[in-house]
C-alpha cells in the first residue's frame, strides 16, 4: 500500500498538542537530547539541569532517523510511543518548577519522509525540529575524514544541502529548521558560487512559516561559531523568518550552553524577539 504523504501531513500538524499561553522569559532551550537517543543524560536529568539555570522551558527533542537496526543514533522507531511517555511523565513531575515540551528532531531523508511523517502522526509533538544531517545517504557532518572523502567539493556540498533543506521546510511537517548551515561545522565554508542556493532555501523556509534556530553547539565543534553564521541570520531576518533557540544539549553541562552570545548574534541580525516554537508566541529578546 503506498502512503497519502499529504493526508499524513495533515495528520501530523493535527495531531500536535494544545499548549497553554503564559508568557516567560526567552532564555528557553528548545532543542535538547536524551539518552533516548545520542545524548548521555537521562530525561530526568536534562530537565535538572534546566531547572538548575532557571530557564522557564525546556524542549526534548531526541532524534527521528529512517531505521537502521545497527545505529543507535534515533529513537527506535518501535520505541517512539515510550519516549514520549518517558517525556510526559517527566514533565509532569516538574510542572510546578519548568514547563516541558515533548519533541522531535527528525532527519530529512526523501526516501523515507512518508515513512517518518507516519510515525510522526502517531504522536502529539509539541512542535518538530527537521535536520538534515545527510544528502544522499552521506553525512555532511559525521567524521570530518568521511565528510572530506564524500565530499571532496566543499561548494556541491553545500548547494546539495540547501537544496535538501529548501526541499524539508516545503514539505509543511516541520517547524523549526535545526543548525542551518550544519556542512561548516569542521571549519569549511562555502563560496560565492553557493549563495543562490542559499537564498532558495531562505526563500522556502520563509515562503513555509518555518522558524530558524540559532543553534549554540556550533561554538563547541571546530567552526567555533553559531548555526547560522551572522550573514545568513541576517538574511533570514530580511525575510520575517522567525528564530528560536537551541543548545543542541548532548548531556546536562550543555543545556542552555551559548545562549548569551546567541542572544547578541540575534539583536545584531536585527532581531527584537524570538518565536516560542510550541504557539507561535513571540518573546522579547533580553
Amino acid at each position: 500500500m503506498g502512503w497519502d504523504e499529504a493526508a499524513l501531513v495533515e495528520d501530523a500538524l493535527g495531531a500536535r498538542a494544545p499548549m497553554p499561553k503564559r508568557p516567560v522569559g526567552a532564555l528557553s532551550d528548545y532543542h535538547v537530547h536524551t539518552c533516548w537517543s545520542d545524548g548521555d543524560g537521562q530525561v530526568a536529568e536534562m530537565i535538572a539541569s534546566a531547572v538548575d539555570q532557571g530557564l522557564p522551558e525546556v524542549g526534548l527533542t531526541d532524534h527521528l532517523v529512517p531505521y537502521d537496526p545497527d545505529d543507535d543514533y534515533g529513537i527506535p522507531h518501535d520505541r517512539l510511543a515510550a519516549y514520549v511517555a518517558a517525556v510526559r511523565e517527566e514533565a509532569a513531575a516538574a510542572q510546578d518548577r519548568i514547563r516541558v515540551f515533548t519533541s522531535v528532531e527528525v532527519d530529512y531523508a526523501p526516501r523515507e519522509w512518508s515513512h517518518l511523517v507516519g510515525l510522526l502522526a502517531e504522536q502529539r509533538f509539541d512542535y518538530v525540529i527537521g535536520s538534515v544531517h545527510a544528502v544522499d545517504g552521506k553525512p555532511v557532518d559525521y567524521i570530518e575524514k568521511m565528510v572530506l572523502q564524500n565530499w571532496p567539493d566543499g561548494d556541491e556540498l553545500y548547494m546539495r544541502y540547501y537544496g535538501a533543506v529548501a526541499e524539508m521546510a516545503a514539505t509543511g511537517v516541520i517547524d523549526v529548521v535545526g543548525h542551518l548551515d550544519l556542512p561548516k561545522k569542521f571549519g569549511r565554508r562555502p563560496g560565492p558560487a553557493v549563495r543562490p542556493a542559499e537564498d532558495a532555501a531562505l526563500d522556502a523556509i520563509a515562503a513555509a512559516g518555518v522558524l530558524v534556530e540559532v543553534n549554540t553547539s556550533g561554538l563547541r565543534y571546530p567552526v567555533g561559531e553559531l548555526f547560522p553564521s551572522a550573514d545568513l541570520l541576517a538574511r533570514a531576518n530580511e525575510r520575517g523568518i522567525g528564530i528560536t533557540f537551541g543548545s543542541d544539549a548532548h548531556e546536562p553541562g550543555e543545556v542552555a550552553a551559548g545562549f548569551q552570545p546567541a542572544f547578541a548574534a540575534a539583536r545584531a541580525a536585527g532581531y527584537g524577539a524570538c518565536v516560542r516554537p510550541s504557539d507561535r508566541a513571540e518573546v522579547p529578546l533580553p
